[in-house]
């Protein structure tokens, strides 16, 4: 594989690698295997992945060029998608705050970079996911370590999805724990992205995320490639068993976790999942026919056993 000096490449190109699924599922198992040092390449925030990704996948011309070529009919197609459900198309939409969306917010947010968040965190933990769909239990490393457990998706979303509330939630009193001390798991230190930051100068990226997943928009692309397998298992009172919600977040996720490749999926509000339709039906029946899920609970928040990113950051940001 010829290497490639990663200084003289734009930022985009060299950030856009790690989003790749090749990459990051690999770097997912080294994960696992390295969880002390991954945790470190986590706490310099996404310099710290992308070196990661390098010393266990390396970076070759050839995935360059096919990244570029992603660019119009994926990274374009979904960053417009995102925008509107959380950038400038978002707070140009007429009646704003009379109206004319239902989930009228301020967040200070750059939508390409959720776009790429969501697409590393797919690319690290979906092979957790998929592992948990075809053996029924969590990835592990040789050394017994669990790949994508709690504690090691909050690190990468402490500083990889760098958020001011993320620190601030991370020291009050109502997030604490019994004995008035901050929870290491989510303590959130001044290191990598908060180094020498003023906090408000800092983009709300995990606000902004959890925005988006709540989005009516962005989840009627999501439902319309879902739809390819099957119905949902749970969508509200009247559709589906509440029983099952558990199951329906775990399809939801399922399907976005899958790097670039799940945001290809997008294109075409939805048309192109028809490609992914056989390993769509199997995941989805893989699920129906599980008995349940474990959950953690960190303070009054809690998320899945399974890499479950709404329920990760609502545990370092609080519910709201």
């Amino acid at each position: 594989m010829r290497r490639v000096n990663t200084s003289v490449l734009p930022p985009q190109a060299t950030i856009s690698r790690i989003r790749t699924r090749r990459a990051t599922g690999t770097v997912g198992i080294a994960v696992g295997r390295k969880r002390c040092r991954s945790s470190e390449s986590f706490r310099e925030g996404s310099h710290g992945v992308f070196d990661l990704c390098l010393r266990h996948c390396g970076l070759s011309m050839s995935r360059i060029r096919e990244l570029y070529s992603l660019q119009f009919s994926t990274t374009n197609v979904v960053v417009d998608l995102v925008d509107k459900c959380v950038g400038k198309q978002f707070y140009e939409t007429p009646n704003f705050w009379q109206g004319g969306v239902d989930d009228a917010a301020t967040i200070k947010s750059k939508p390409e970079d959720h776009f790429y968040q969501l697409a590393i965190y797919g690319g690290l933990f979906g092979p957790t996911l998929r592992a948990f769909l075809e053996g029924g239990t969590l990835v592990t490393g040789s050394n017994g370590v669990v790949v994508g457990d709690v504690a090691t998706r909050l690190e990468f979303l402490k500083y990889c999805v760098p958020d001011p509330y993320c620190v601030h939630h991370s020291f009050q009193s109502r997030f604490r724990m019994e004995d008035g001390e901050v929870d290491p798991i989510r303590r959130c230190d001044r290191v990598g992205p908060y180094k020498g930051a003023y906090l408000e100068d800092l983009n709300q990226n995990q606000n902004a995320l959890e925005h988006m997943l709540e989005s009516t928009l962005f989840n009627n692309y999501w439902r319309a490639i879902r739809s390819v397998a099957g119905p949902e298992f749970y969508d509200g009172p009247g559709n589906g068993d509440p029983v099952d919600s558990w199951k329906q977040h775990l399809w939801q996720i399922t399907v976005m976790s899958h790097g670039l490749d799940a945001m290809q999926m997008v294109g075409g509000n939805g048309r192109r999942a028809q490609e992914w339709k056989g390993q769509l039906v199997a995941w989805r029946d893989a699920i129906a026919r599980m008995d349940a899920s474990n959950k953690v609970s960190v303070g009054p928040c809690r998320t899945y056993e399974f890499p479950y990113l709404k329920g990760d950051i609502e545990i370092l940001i609080g519910p709201w």
